[in-house]
């Protein structure tokens, strides 16, 4: 992976882009879109970006979604179907799901997020 996909800001970006793509927590980010497509089942970067609008109570906008959606699908985690639907512009927009993998990692992060594993027994293992 090139750093500038990591960091999350193109080489032809001006700066304040990196700088603001810097101060993303890509493991967070992916984490939010994950669980709101587990939620979902299907939906565009638009429905992701409604969805995690009314769950975390902050604005959201499908462009701060649609960048996370390339390298999940090459984690493995999530796949553009064959299908799309028009966005509030007018706009074509693909359909994604969570592959088995993504599901499997949304289930265990679900776990682990109802389950925290205490400091004692971290300790004993």
């Amino acid at each position: 992976m090139q750093d500038t996909e990591r960091i999350g800001a193109r080489i032809t970006d001006p700066f304040t882009s990196w700088e603001a793509a810097a101060e993303v927590d890509v493991t967070k980010r992916e984490t939010e879109i994950g669980l709101a497509l587990f939620s979902l089942k299907r939906a565009t970067t638009e429905d992701i970006a409604d969805y995690l609008s009314m769950t975390y109570n902050r604005q959201e906008i499908p462009s701060s979604v649609s960048p996370r959606m390339k390298p999940m699908e090459r984690k493995g985690l999530v796949l553009a179907t064959a299908d799309t639907q028009y966005s509030r512009q007018g706009r074509r927009n693909r359909v994604y799901v969570l592959t088995t993998r993504g599901q499997h990692w949304c289930k265990d992060l679900i776990f682990k997020q109802r389950h925290p594993v205490s400091s004692a027994e971290q300790e004993s293992d």
